[in-house]
């Protein structure tokens, strides 16, 4: 963003903001279920399945 805004690409901005928005929660989200979603994952890979991402 402070690139965007230094090389005259402010427009840029709110695009770039929405996209850290976006990032920054994902990140949460990830924090807070990384062993429930690491957990499901061994058991598939346990039983011989794979996950649908």
């Amino acid at each position: 963003m402070t690139v965007a805004e230094a090389g005259g690409y402010g427009a840029a901005t709110s695009a770039l903001q929405a996209n850290l928005a976006e990032e920054k929660a994902m990140a949460a989200w990830l924090d807070e279920n990384i062993i429930a979603v690491t957990t499901k994952f061994l058991s598939l890979r346990e039983a011989g399945e794979h996950a649908k991402v």
